[in-house]
């Protein structure tokens, strides 16, 4: 079921929040933390200037999904294996804005491991990220 519009423009807002939080601001410039709603689902992608080609290259770093038999949100981020995983440590959450806060420190453990290419257990226990099967 697709989100209704009037949570959908609260959402944006939230969202616009969010990723700009995410990127360090000495990154800012060269990459962007973006969003895209579709249907019941949030996922969010980095985006940055592919230096050969004029593109900008996405690099996909997780998903919040909402639940319509729970009416609750869900977080699952993507590292360098291409698949979801289900941040099981953050509890399904039905205020939008609240799982947000939750999801922060995850989305930035997510965010650094993708952009490292990383889902090395050391390099994200070094950097307090949690493991990669526990991000």
């Amino acid at each position: 079921m697709a989100i209704p519009e009037i949570v959908r423009r609260s959402m944006n807002k939230q969202l616009i929040d969010f990723c700009l939080s995410i990127v360090p601001a000495e990154k800012s410039e060269k990459e962007l933390l973006n969003f895209k709603i579709k249907h019941n689902r949030v996922t969010l992608f980095l985006e940055m200037p592919a230096w050969t080609e004029p593109v900008i290259k996405k690099k996909i770093i997780g998903q919040f999904r909402y639940d319509d038999d729970s009416s609750t949100w869900r977080c699952y981020l993507m590292f360098v294996n291409k698949k979801w995983d289900l941040l099981k440590e953050l509890e399904p959450i039905h205020s939008f804005g609240e799982f947000l806060k939750g999801a922060f420190k995850n989305v930035k453990g997510a965010y650094v491991c993708r952009m490292l290419e990383s889902t090395t257990e050391e390099f994200c226990l070094l950097n307090d990220l949690g493991s990669p099967t526990e991000i």
